[in-house]
């Protein structure tokens, strides 16, 4: 079976990238590849110097749920006070997972928050909420996630994303009113490694070298 590395810089709350990385798990398995997701985080709230803007999520969410029903997305089901003011806690968890139990396992536990903010109205700002869900999960270790949590691990690299990021990749500039870009941007590089990056509303696309694939 071939397996196909990827690097993806996106953010927990975007619904596009959540949408791209769908669909790439898909094309996957349609074509019997396996998948080697390192999860870079690229919070948008630290760029954008601002929360992730509910109303916004709204339209955007409708619109992708009516394309890709199987994802079961529904609109902000619990009271608006319980809705994310922050994805820092859900991207450290992501990658304090890769760190102690390598990619396949923190994309496990991307696609299940994610699956809980989109689809089941859960506020993954939370520690318990981020356990909770890790706690259904094959290959994600909850107890040692919570100390994880505990210690700050992975916070750190999450909350200096900017310094982090390659020279290719160029954030937009903070905007109350960014322009809509409707589709994360996968490049294909010349070794056979994939880089994907962020294109929603509040980002736009850029490319970095990925890994190299096996």
């Amino acid at each position: 079976m071939t397996t196909l590395n990827v690097r993806v810089w996106s953010d927990i709350v975007c619904p596009w990238a959540t949408l791209a990385l769908d669909t790439l798990h898909a094309v996957a398995e349609q074509n019997d590849c396996s998948l080697d997701i390192e999860h870079r985080s690229f919070p948008l709230e630290l760029f954008n110097e601002e929360g992730t803007s509910k109303p916004l999520l709204d339209v955007e969410m409708a619109g992708i749920a009516g394309l890709r029903t199987r994802l079961g997305w529904q609109p902000w089901a619990s009271p608006d006070s319980t809705f994310p003011v922050t994805s820092l806690p859900a991207l450290a968890a992501v990658r304090a997972t890769a760190a102690r139990s390598g990619n396949r396992a923190a994309d496990e536990l991307d696609t299940a928050l994610r699956r809980a903010f989109f689809a089941e109205s859960r506020c993954i700002s939370l520690t318990s909420v981020i356990l909770d869900v890790a706690a259904g999960l094959e290959h994600v270790d909850e107890k040692a996630l919570a100390e994880d949590i505990a210690a700050g691990r992975g916070m750190q690299e999450v909350s200096t994303t900017g310094s982090r990021l390659p020279s290719s990749m160029s954030p937009a500039a903070p905007s109350s009113k960014p322009p809509a870009r409707p589709w994360p941007t996968p490049a294909s590089r010349p070794n056979g490694a994939t880089t994907m990056t962020p294109a929603s509303s509040a980002c736009r696309p850029t490319t970095t070298p990925g890994p190299t694939s096996s």
